[in-house]
């Protein structure tokens, strides 16, 4: 008889500790956080960066949109706070950069504006041509340089944005 109570006693103090630990873990509410999302269009981002390119040497080339969580750069920024991740970015496209060698025997020369973006681990979200060079092999080897050399290193830590959109020239000139 007093074995029986006891082991009762017992599964009942593991039933009250499980759901003590249920309660806590999953019963919980959570503190209430808000996040915002909003689709922006391509329009938008194109007049950005229009702004970006009218704008005079000297002044910031950095244009940053609080409300989409997200930034946009040149690759060839001179904004201390995004100089030295840029630099990092452009050194990796580098290496994976080539004149293309049909180009180069035809003597094709040209520039490409690339438009492409990053998520904070440095993931590749998408790439796009704002302008072409007017020749399909050298744009196609400005993408295929970007798509070869992601992913990229993360954001720095003080660099607190969801996302990174960065717009690169690729000149093709011949010597």
């Amino acid at each position: 008889m007093k074995l029986s109570i006891l082991i009762s006693f017992f599964i009942h103090f593991l039933i009250f500790l499980s759901i003590q630990i249920f309660h806590e873990q999953i019963l919980q509410p959570e503190p209430y956080m808000l996040y915002r999302a909003e689709l922006i269009s391509a329009d938008i981002l194109e007049k950005e960066y229009e702004k970006l390119k009218k704008a005079p040497e000297e002044k910031d080339e950095t244009i940053f949109s609080a409300d989409l969580g997200e930034i946009t750069i040149s690759l060839n920024t001179t904004d201390e706070k995004f100089k030295d991740y840029a630099k990092m970015i452009k050194e990796k496209i580098q290496e994976n950069w080539i004149y293309p060698a049909e180009a180069k025997k035809k003597g094709i020369e040209g520039r490409t504006l690339i438009f492409f973006s990053l998520d904070r681990d440095g993931r590749l979200m998408g790439i796009r041509i704002k302008s072409s060079s007017g020749n399909k092999l050298l744009d196609d080897e400005a993408k295929r340089a970007i798509h070869s050399s992601a992913p990229f290193p993360p954001f720095p830590g003080q660099l607190m944005f969801t996302k990174l959109n960065i717009v690169a020239e690729f000149d093709y000139v011949l010597k």
